[in-house]
């Protein structure tokens, strides 16, 4: 009984205190057209919620009184600055005046997302909650924007905010809530949601174009590594815009805010290896191996912490760790420096352009460290980033469309020529064919057969069947005293004596009859059909008609003066048949022999 009346005589207290606090009056002006804010000076009670009466549970816990004293605090603010701790609780409270004409009518507050939980009172009416307020161990945070429609007849309101935050490392009431006319704030409210979804959403469209983009490359055999990287980064970069500022995802699903919070770190450990892996395969100019393996290093460590460790620990490592990220833009902007300097065959706007995103993303770390007072760019710049490499890539790819066309139309034109071109040149290919054919079976020197033909055309005689072979004779012819004649009067009328030799017995050949150049100053004729007497008398007419010749031959070991042949013949008959073109060959060079023993004779059996 003692102890419920010294807690009655503390509420007491309280409230005549806080009635004391609140008799400040802050005037509100805003019109149709014009929001305002309620920032300035509010009255701040340090780890204590104040007594609702409509709200009997909540009972003032038993603690001293000066404990319970209110503090004039700035709003929007942190705990942090406020009372040097990042977790905390307790209430903040202020009287407004609202303008006259907006007495009766529908007003409007837009209270973005907060580092932390609250309840929002109304003339100590409950009005709005978002999370679970109450000390570290009740403490459930959920933080996303709320829009909130109320209207009031009194002129003057008190608005009370029960604040509580034990999961982050920072807390209190850090954004600024506005006020004002229902139609103009919830367009305010809208303009900062919608647009970011709208923007979210644009991303992953401009990803999976990317993503389609490398995988037509990849069926073309074209490289696309750099491409699907960035086509993840963007991805995972629009995801993380759901889960950030300002908490889209909790329009449209009940995630919890640990879990989101989870994700969203995820996705940015994600965001930061797939850039940094894009910009070391794309332009490796921008970026060191070394510290690409260290800053990678640090992401995956993150990695761990996010899933292991609660908010206040991996958050905390975040922000320290993401200072290392300054070697990475240091490294880059030296980069862009020399490609400059240097004049590398590279994009310099797009090499320009990462630079700039790197130092919207120090600038907005700056901003989460409070060491710089701005609003957060990085999102809007990096979109505008994704937005133009897009539109590059469209503008390529139209390009490479046009000239297709062009190329195409080209190839039609051509195509109406080309048949009888490729007529024509393939009737010339033929005929230089065939006279490559003949080339490859002449003697160079002499214009007769070469060996080579001579071996083809008693091959394909002897590849008959025995029964169907003609009768043929193979005749093998040798210059008499050849190297004699050579060393007298030089090569050179050596050869003219060759030339002349094939001239001669060519114009004793029949038709079907074949003379070859067996090799130096031999030769080969092959008659065929023929019978022993008409081969005999063959040979004698070849030895006439080179003696006929008169060439001069001083140079014999005989008592002739003019060039003469021998010849050695081989008939193929029915007394005599030979198995292969070897046989043959070997008879008509041992009766070749035989003859030269006497020179200018002819011996055929």
């Amino acid at each position: 009984m003692q102890m419920s009346i010294i807690q009655l005589l503390l509420s007491l207290c309280i409230l005549a205190y806080s009635t004391v606090c609140i008799a400040d009056v802050r005037q509100l002006e805003f019109t149709p057209k014009k929001n305002t804010n309620l920032d300035g000076t509010w009255h701040y009670f340090p780890k204590h919620f104040i007594n609702n009466p409509k709200e009997p549970h909540q009972v003032i816990s038993n603690q001293s009184q000066e404990q319970y004293q209110a503090i004039s605090v700035s709003l929007p603010n942190s705990f942090e600055q406020l009372i040097g701790q990042t977790s905390h609780h307790g209430s903040f409270i202020q009287t407004f005046r609202l303008p006259q004409a907006a007495i009766g009518e529908p007003v409007a507050l837009f209270l973005p997302y907060q580092y932390g939980a609250y309840k929002l009172y109304i003339d100590d009416k409950l009005m709005l909650k978002v999370g679970v307020v109450g000390d570290e161990k009740q403490h459930v945070t959920e933080m996303a924007p709320r829009l909130l429609i109320f209207s009031v007849n009194p002129a003057e309101v008190t608005l009370r905010v029960d604040f509580s935050s034990y999961q982050h490392i920072r807390g209190g009431l850090e954004n600024s809530i506005v006020i004002g006319y229902e139609e103009p704030v919830r367009r305010y409210f809208y303009l900062h949601v919608i647009p970011a979804t709208w923007v979210s959403g644009m991303l992953v469209m401009i990803s999976l174009f990317m993503a389609l983009f490398a995988v037509y490359r990849l069926r073309h055999h074209q490289p696309i590594i750099p491409l699907l990287f960035l086509s993840l980064f963007i991805l995972c970069f629009s995801l993380r815009s759901f889960f950030a500022v300002p908490f889209s995802y909790t329009l449209f699903t009940s995630i919890d805010w640990l879990l989101g919070t989870r994700i969203e770190y995820m996705l940015t450990g994600l965001i930061s290896f797939f850039f940094l892996t894009y910009i070391r395969l794309a332009l490796p100019h921008l970026l060191h191996k070394t510290i690409y393996i260290f800053l990678s290093c640090i992401i995956f460590a993150n990695f761990l912490l996010i899933l292991t460790q609660p908010p206040v620990v991996f958050q905390a490592f975040f922000f320290k760790t993401f200072a290392a990220s300054i070697l990475l833009f240091i490294n880059m902007l030296y980069g862009v420096y020399k490609i400059f300097k240097y004049k590398n065959k590279f994009s310099k706007s797009n090499a320009l352009a990462i630079g700039v995103v790197c130092l919207t993303f120090i600038h907005d770390y700056l901003l989460g460290l409070r060491l710089i007072d701005s609003v957060e760019i990085a999102f809007y710049t990096s979109c505008i980033y994704f937005i133009v490499v897009t539109l590059q890539l469209s503008r390529d790819y139209a390009l490479q469309s046009e000239q297709a066309i062009a190329y195409n139309q080209e190839l039609i034109r051509l195509n109406h020529t080309l048949d009888q071109q490729v007529a024509e040149r393939t009737h010339t290919v033929i005929q230089l064919n065939e006279q490559l054919k003949i080339q490859l079976k002449l003697d160079g020197l002499t214009g007769a057969y070469n060996r080579f033909a001579l071996n083809e055309m008693l091959q394909d005689y002897f590849s008959q069947p025995a029964d169907k072979r003609a009768f043929i004779g193979f005749f093998m012819l040798d210059v008499d005293f050849f190297k004699n004649y050579n060393d007298y009067y030089g090569h050179l009328k050596g050869d003219e004596v060759l030339k002349k030799l094939v001239e001669v017995l060519r114009q004793q050949l029949p038709e079907n009859g074949f003379l070859a150049r067996y090799g130096g100053e031999e030769f080969a004729i092959i008659l065929p059909n023929v019978s022993l007497l008409a081969a005999q008398a063959f040979a004698e007419q070849c030895l006439t008609a080179v003696r006929e010749l008169n060439l001069q031959h001083q140079q014999r070991l005989d008592d002739k003066h003019v060039v003469t042949i021998s010849i050695g013949g081989a008939l193929m008959q029915p007394q005599q048949r030979y198995e292969n073109a070897d046989a043959l060959i070997r008879c008509a060079d041992l009766r070749l022999y035989q003859a030269k023993q006497q020179r200018d004779c002819a011996i055929v059996s």
